[in-house]
């Protein structure tokens, strides 16, 4: 869930019920934290899934390079999310995502001839990264303008990010 609509929501539930403002505060904490540990948990699950991925393709002709092409590009699409400020730096990613998003189209092609084995081992990793993306998504989406600008990218790459995990 989206940190700032987690906050939000437990901050009007406590309005709405009636509570006083130090109960109010201790509810919008509590909320904060519980949006923290849940971004932990996707970062977690990125390290976790990623450490798989890295014991089931270093015997792969190209693996180990492969994954670093994957996770260079997570790193990139993280990197470009989070300078997203306002629809200004929204419109200068786009050349950036472009780029990514032609290099995973290039990355889904290779991965298409890996054995099933790492196929399946690089999966759980590329879903743990879109997770990620999503997550930084939701949070530049709310920004005037800049949904409609990184949108249809934001799309796209998710769709070629798909496909390395083979759905």
């Amino acid at each position: 869930m989206n940190r700032s609509f987690a906050i939000c929501c437990t901050f009007a539930a406590a309005l709405l019920a009636g509570c006083n403002k130090d109960d109010a505060a201790t509810l919008e904490k509590s909320a904060k934290e519980a949006a923290d540990k849940a971004g932990a948990a996707v970062a977690d699950g990125l390290t976790a899934a990623t450490e798989k991925a890295i014991a089931a393709m270093k015997n792969v002709e190209g693996g180990p390079e492969m994954l670093k092409s994957i996770t260079d590009t997570f790193d990139s699409a993280e990197k470009t999310l989070a300078g997203v400020k306002d629809s200004e730096t929204a419109r200068a990613a786009g050349p950036a995502m472009d780029e990514m998003i032609a290099k995973v189209q290039g990355l889904s092609a290779a991965a298409e001839k890996l054995p099933a084995e790492a196929k399946s081992a690089l999966a759980p990793m590329v879903e743990a990264g879109i997770a990620k993306l999503k997550e930084l998504y939701e949070k530049i989406k709310a920004i005037p303008e800049v949904e409609t600008v990184i949108k249809p990218r934001f799309d796209e790459l998710l769709a070629k990010v798909s496909a390395l995990a083979g759905k």
